[in-house]
């Protein structure tokens, strides 16, 4: 009975750690903290904050998250390799504005793909799309917390992290 207590108890602060620091994330990338998303996202890119930086801010668009009160869900924790991972999707809104003229209808269309988004709505006088759609990543603790997005919120700067073998053990 005791042993079922204290790795309860151990269970209940992992998951209070990774709750803070997906909280963390999410402020993070709200804040448009580019040095904490690149210390936060695992990644082996050396052009990662440039990355980064550029997604969500270059000559055709900026893309920023919209402060909502988010919650997630969080899968079920899996151990590979010595290393611990947690699914986890939430509800996001982001706003994806253009500098230029576009074709509304056509851009829509591709933001509704990519995202997968449950709602997409025009502002035209801003010339820009609110987006709402899930968002999915992946957590790996390996002497701290790391973030995999495997979506289309953040580029591709996560390199080697998660292979074909995890994805699949993981249910993504």
């Amino acid at each position: 009975m005791v042993l079922l207590v204290v790795s309860g108890s151990l269970f209940a602060q992992a998951t209070a750690a990774l709750q803070a620091e997906v909280k963390r994330l999410y402020t993070a990338a709200h804040d448009i903290d580019i040095t904490a998303l690149t210390e936060m996202i695992c990644t082996d890119d050396a052009d990662a904050y440039a990355k980064l930086d550029n997604h969500f801010q270059n000559e055709v668009q900026k893309f920023r998250y919209v402060f909502t009160n988010a919650k997630y869900n969080f899968g079920a924790e899996k151990t590979i390799d010595g290393k611990t991972y947690y699914p986890i999707n939430f509800r996001n809104v982001v706003r994806v504005t253009y500098f230029n003229p576009i074709d509304s209808t056509e851009k829509q269309e591709l933001l509704k793909k990519q995202f997968n988004a449950q709602s997409i709505v025009y502002d035209k006088t801003r010339n820009a799309f609110l987006i709402t759609y899930t968002a999915k990543l992946a957590a790996i603790n390996d002497n701290g917390w790391k973030f995999v997005f495997l979506d289309e919120t953040l580029p591709a700067v996560y390199g080697n992290c998660l292979t074909e073998n995890i994805k699949n053990t993981l249910g993504l």
